[in-house]
Order: structure tokens, then C-alpha cells, then sequence
């Protein structure tokens, strides 16, 4: 069985893409049914910056022997509904 959803999005500033889906594929069993394949669109942001689904995390590092202080940027995963996109 497969299930899947598309939704469709005007124009924006955060992505390029005029719709997304979302795809389920189940494997049916005797007793129950397991998801065999999950599919997502690829998302096209506009800019690096506009993506919702990853969040900019400045740290401060002290060199070990130096002790000069340095910043050095990570981004990291947040909660969002666009994560599902993702193959």
C-alpha cells in the first residue's frame, strides 16, 4: 500500500519549490503493516540562511595552551514541520 500527500505552496521567500510531497510505502505482513520506504522532496531553499529546519549555534572555544578565546559557528537540526522532507 502507498500513501502519499503533495501539497502545493504560491510563491515565497524561503523556497523554491511550488509543492511538496511526502510519500509512505507500506509492506504488507499478515498481521500488520511496516513502513517499507518513506520519500520526501528534496527542498530548494533560496537562501542558506532562510532554511527553517537548521538553526546557526555560535561557541566560544579557549585554546588549551594559548588561552586565546575563539568563536566557532555549528548548525544544528531544530524542530520543524519541513524535517519530514527530508529522504
Amino acid at each position: 500500500m502507498v500513501v502519499s500527500v503533495k501539497i502545493e505552496f504560491t510563491p515565497n521567500e524561503f523556497f523554491t519549490n511550488d509543492f511538496l510531497q511526502y510519500t509512505l510505502r507500506f509492506e504488507e505482513g499478515e498481521k500488520d503493516e511496516t513502513i517499507e520506504a518513506v520519500i520526501g522532496t528534496d527542498i530548494v531553499w533560496k537562501d542558506k540562511r532562510k532554511n527553517v529546519c537548521r538553526k546557526r549555534v555560535r561557541k566560544t572555544q579557549k585554546h588549551r595552551e594559548s588561552g586565546k578565546m575563539r568563536t566557532v559557528y555549528a548548525e544544528k537540526q531544530k524542530p520543524s514541520f519541513f524535517n519530514i522532507f527530508k529522504s
